[in-house]
């Protein structure tokens, strides 16, 4: 129809019909390496077109993404230069027009290469002591961790305890705790592991308790005994003046191990005779020295000297001489040399 100058037209436009907003791409989840640029994207169509705001999950409260010169947006798409452990987390893109909003969630998983360091790095100690642990980890995430000694799994008991995942402890140490031990850490990515030397320090024998002098009658029954200690345990001998005593029909003799890893032995007599006066001894050793002990076990009879064995002496050198005598009581002991 034409149109005379001057007359007035007016013009209707008929939008197409307004529609929700709808996410069409996205990624639920985003691996990324420390230090890595990376982008979250967000796609979304809706009538009229939808603004975009992108929200972080912080302990279950969402909090507004905020630009700076590390991060920004980019349309749409959430942009981070340079990811850092903090950025890990769950993310909400959210797309609104005048109909409505919709949102969509995705995760951002931050990885490290790990790194482990056990401290301290080396140990000396001696048996009776602790020992602790720590395995300090840098990198992430951390999914698994287990410790070993000798490449062997370490075992939780009363005495060996993990005080949290990354801390072992060791109470009351003993020789064979010495040793490496290893802390492995893993995750989706690869382990690490860091190793450390627990050494045992070798400790001569000293004597912690010891039996002491005493007088009985015969046919009494008694029991001697010594508590020892030293790194390594040492081995307890039983002396009666100079000789070495074994086990008889009345005679038992033993030792065993504390729980505080001292060294209990024990010298029992089920019947004691007359001839079982005189002085007893117990002496421990180990490879770097050796500890006695000795006292008097006087049993009532009549006095007597059992044989002396012949001695060699250096000439300028101390010379000590015991009495092997027997009996009870004693009024006196005389020494007299002989001529030749």
């Amino acid at each position: 129809m034409p149109f005379n100058a001057g007359e007035k037209v007016r013009l209707e436009i008929y939008p197409h019909s307004s529609s929700l907003p709808r996410i069409t791409f996205h990624q639920a989840l985003i691996n990324a390496e420390e230090g890595s640029a990376i982008e979250l994207p967000c796609v979304a169509q809706g009538n009229p077109p939808p603004s975009y705001r992108w929200m972080k999950d912080e302990m279950g409260n969402l909090s507004v993404i905020k630009e700076d010169e590390r991060v920004g947006l980019l349309q749409g798409a959430l942009v981070i230069g340079r990811v850092v452990q903090k950025d890990a987390g769950k993310y909400q893109c959210i797309v609104r027009n005048s109909i409505g909003e919709t949102r969509i969630e995705s995760a951002l998983a931050v990885t490290a290469p790990l790194q482990v360091t056990v401290l301290p790095q080396y140990q000396v100690l001696s048996t009776g002591e602790e020992a602790t642990f720590r395995c300090n980890v840098t990198g992430y995430p951390v999914h698994t961790m287990a410790w070993l000694k000798d490449q062997r799994p370490i075992v939780a008991t009363d005495r060996v305890q993990f005080s949290s995942r990354d801390v072992l402890h060791i109470a009351s140490l003993r020789r064979e705790d010495r040793g490496m031990y290893q802390c492995f850490v893993y995750n989706d990515n690869g382990g690490a592991q860091g190793t450390v030397e627990l050494k045992i320090s070798d400790v001569p024998p000293s004597i912690v308790s010891a039996f002491s002098e005493q007088t009985l009658q015969p046919g009494s029954m008694v029991s001697l005994k010594c508590i020892v200690m030293g790194s390594p345990l040492p081995g307890v001998t039983w002396h009666f003046y100079s000789s070495d005593m074994g086990q008889t029909g009345r005679i038992s003799m033993g030792d065993y191990i504390s729980e505080d890893v001292r060294v209990v032995s024990f010298f029992n007599i089920s019947e004691v005779l007359e001839e079982d006066g005189g002085e007893y001894g117990c002496e421990a050793s180990n490879d770097v020295g050796s500890a006695s002990h000795f006292a008097r076990l006087n049993v009532f009879g009549p006095a007597f000297v059992r044989p002396m064995l012949n001695v060699t002496a250096i000439s300028g050198e101390e010379l000590v001489l015991k009495c092997p005598y027997g009996g009870y009581p004693i009024k006196s002991i005389r020494w007299i040399a002989s001529k030749y």
